[in-house]
């Protein structure tokens, strides 16, 4: 009962402030429950439709500007990185008027990095309080607990679950044919960035509440189960960057009680914890899955095929055939048709002369062996032909089930023609369009080559914040592309975004977060040491992870990016004390 006291946020204890009594404190701990819950609201304001998270986050700006009102001198806007960060929001909102086209995207991006700094000093002032602080991670950590258990059902994919996320994003994720949970958030990557802060934040309780440890298991395992390389560095980086500042910290504090070594019970369940994640991830996927994901980028990368068929063949209308082919693994997944989700041969037939699709899913033909990356195998293939006679063009084509076929992550098909003659069979099939053609999914070295010769067309003032999705295809030529590609590098989005503007602002915030991090650490009490260990820890892994992956411009995100800094950098005014 008294772990679960801890975690529950109806029974948090709410300390009553100057700045608002019990309200504010509240409405930061609801804006970090419900951060990674975002659905759109019904109808819209002045033409804006909000979301579940910003409306939590309006909520929670306003009672802190009736605070404010009532007592301004309770509340401090002055902290190590407000300078910087107010320079990061000016220069978006430069770089979105001077922007040469979608000047509307840039500004409503320019406008939520208003609205993250502003939650950012919100935080920093309830934050302060020790017992406050400990009581958002809380609140953050019981819903990153959810998300990860969540996102754990949903690996296992259970029908409701799969039924319910329907209502916060369309469909599921896969690479190389593993699925990759995205739980109550949009994309894998996203919801692993969320739950790598929350996790960082949780540490703050591993000390003291079972129910705490179990949260942080949930949160990593949800991480885990969204695949994402970065995240679990990042994991195995928070752990060592909490358990390293608490370790040199409490020395140098001249804590004997450590025990021998200096190693402390918070640190053996620190240690307990990185080998339950560990064995996770093992549990998680194949070692041939591991392996292909830590070394590969895109699904592209997986899967290699090359085809021995027959030239031409003559059958008759609505006959089934089995028919010799050879077929080499080219890629780096064994196909097993004994595995989930299974790999087979299979075939689409296409219009000889306009190339128009006929049949899409052909039967399939099962491996009767696992075929290794390298491996060749003879099989003979069962075809059924089409009922009408004529010519058509037999595709041959490796299916994963469920999750793609070969030719559409850019694996060229093997093709025969065939010629079917005798009597009908029914009547001409009718055409279905033409084939779907192949995802072209763009490296991250192709992204961030074209981010920089963006900036180099536009060096002072880029081309507007999130403004690179819009315009990145153009760049290489191609006449459609995926708008919620970013640059997958937030430093070099920035860089193409705002130019030299934001570059600027971005390295003097980072100057700025690292010496004043750092002099916090430093300088903590024993009884603020696991606060800031925490949250110094969060702050190094969304700086890491944003060297792969952009986050700026979801809600999600930059909420908790807000609370994580918030909780580092508190207010360094006169009146700091005073809340």
């Amino acid at each position: 009962m008294a772990d679960a006291a801890v975690i529950s946020v109806s029974r948090l204890p709410l300390a009553r402030t100057r700045a608002g009594s019990w309200a504010l404190p509240a409405s930061v701990m609801l804006v970090a429950a419900v951060s990674p819950f975002e659905r759109a609201l019904p109808g819209s304001i002045f033409g804006l439709t909000l979301t579940t998270v910003e409306m939590a986050i309006v909520v929670a700006l306003a009672i802190g500007a009736v605070s404010w009102m009532r007592e301004p001198s309770a509340f401090e806007w002055r902290t190590a990185i407000t300078f910087p960060l107010v320079a990061i929001v000016a220069g978006a909102f430069v770089a979105a008027f001077a922007a040469p086209e979608f000047r509307g995207n840039a500004l409503r991006v320019a406008a939520r990095l208003g609205v993250a700094a502003m939650l950012f000093i919100l935080v920093a002032n309830v934050g302060r309080s020790d017992r406050l602080a400990r009581q958002i991670c809380a609140a953050l950590l019981a819903a990153a607990a959810l998300v990860g258990a969540i996102a754990l059902l949903e690996l296992a994919q259970v029908p409701w679950v799969l039924n319910a996320l329907k209502q916060f994003r369309p469909g599921f994720h896969v690479v190389g044919g593993q699925l990759r949970a995205t739980s109550t958030l949009f994309y894998p990557t996203i919801t692993s960035m969320f739950l790598e802060v929350a996790f960082a934040l949780g540490l703050v309780w591993i000390a003291t509440s079972r129910l705490a440890f179990a949260g942080l298991v949930l949160t990593g395992a949800g991480v885990i189960a969204t695949f994402t390389r970065s995240g679990l560095i990042t994991i195995a980086l928070s752990l060592a960057v909490y358990g390293g500042i608490l370790f040199l910290r409490r020395r140098q504090l001249g804590r004997r009680s450590l025990g021998e070594g200096g190693w402390s019970g918070e640190h053996r369940r620190l240690a307990l914890l990185a080998a339950i994640l560990v064995a996770l991830v093992l549990m998680s996927r194949s070692p041939q899955m591991l392996l292909a994901r830590m070394s590969v980028e895109g699904s592209q990368d997986w899967y290699g095929a090359s085809y021995d068929v027959p030239q031409r063949l003559t059958v008759r209308p609505d006959s089934f055939n089995d028919i010799d082919v050879t077929l080499t693994n080219e890629g780096r997944l064994s196909w097993q048709s004994t595995a989930e989700p299974p790999f087979a041969l299979s075939y689409h037939f296409l219009n000889a002369d306009t190339e128009d699709l006929i049949v899409f899913d052909g039967l399939r033909t099962p491996f009767a062996r696992p075929i290794d990356p390298g491996e060749d195998v003879t099989m003979k293939a069962r075809v059924r032909a089409p009922g009408y006679p004529g010519t058509y063009l037999l595709i041959w084509d490796v299916v994963q089930e469920h999750r793609t076929w070969l030719s559409l992550e850019g694996v060229y098909p093997g093709r025969s023609v065939v010629s079917v003659e005798g009597t009908p069979v029914g009547a001409p099939l009718p055409s279905r369009g033409r084939m779907p053609s192949s995802v072209m999914r763009m490296p991250r070295s192709i992204l961030w080559q074209t981010a920089l010769t963006i900036a180099r067309d536009r060096p002072l003032a880029g081309i507007g914040p999130d403004n690179f999705r819009h315009t990145y295809g153009r760049h290489l030529g191609l006449v459609a592309w995926d708008v919620r590609v970013h640059a997958n590098n937030s430093y070099i989005e920035v860089l193409a975004g705002m130019g030299a503007i934001g570059v600027i602002a971005l390295a003097w915030l980072l100057f700025a977060a690292l010496r004043s991090g750092t002099r916090s650490v430093i300088d903590a009490s024993d009884a603020r040491l696991p606060i800031v260990a925490a949250s110094f820890a969060a702050c190094v892994a969304i700086a890491m992870h944003a060297l792969v992956d952009s986050f700026l411009t979801f809600t999600p995100t930059y909420t908790v990016f807000a609370v994580a800094a918030g909780l580092l950098f508190p207010p360094t005014g006169d009146h700091a004390h005073r809340l």
